[in-house]
């Protein structure tokens, strides 16, 4: 079972880089009290976590990134999401400079594309990302059965997804946010136009 899950309780989990990644946005940001401010406005359950380090390579129940995202919005932020939409393109450029550094090297954006289904287990240890009608200037990524998501994530991810397409190389990229689990559609989708 994965630090953090609840016992007896499957969960979505993350792996512990992502949470990471997001304590290093905090770190830079020099918030006044730094990362000790940021999780003491965490539940007790998610505060525990954070006791001994975090572990890139163990995965950690999905509530305490998503818990974590929604303080840094709220605390460091204006709580519009618009901040962890540039959290999002953060973790992208440092997503290139580590774990798809390789990736970045040797392909294109239009090669990238269809494979990226393969990076989300990479991340989450459930829900599925699909892309779908790709064309010369546009694609949908569509994230399924991950009900768990928080809206913030969501707005991670749109910054996320826009930022690895700029840094891919595709002119014009811009991800926006079209279908929410949370406004009542069955998945997330984002649509991606380009040229």
């Amino acid at each position: 079972m994965a630090q953090g899950s609840s016992r007896g309780v499957a969960v979505a989990d993350i792996k512990g880089f992502a949470i990471r990644g997001l304590l290093k946005f905090i770190k830079d940001s020099n918030y006044p009290g730094g990362i000790p401010a940021i999780i003491s406005k965490l539940p007790a359950e998610d505060r525990a976590v954070f006791a001994t380090p975090i572990n890139a390579s163990l995965w950690y129940a999905y509530h305490v990134f998503a818990h974590l995202l929604c303080a840094v919005d709220k605390t460091i932020g204006k709580g519009d999401k618009s901040l962890a939409r540039r959290v999002g393109g953060v973790s992208a450029e440092r997503d290139v400079q580590g774990v798809f550094r390789i990736i970045a090297a040797i392909t294109s954006f239009q090669r990238l594309l269809p494979k990226a289904t393969l990076f989300w287990p990479r991340y989450f240890s459930s829900g599925k990302l699909e892309v779908l009608d790709i064309t010369d200037r546009s694609a949908r990524l569509v994230i399924r059965n991950f009900p768990e998501i928080d809206p913030t994530h969501c707005a991670l991810m749109e910054g996320w997804f826009e930022k690895i397409g700029q840094i891919f190389g595709a002119k014009d990229m811009r991800v926006r946010h079209t279908a929410c689990v949370h406004r009542g559609h069955a998945v997330c989708e984002f649509t991606a136009t380009f040229s």
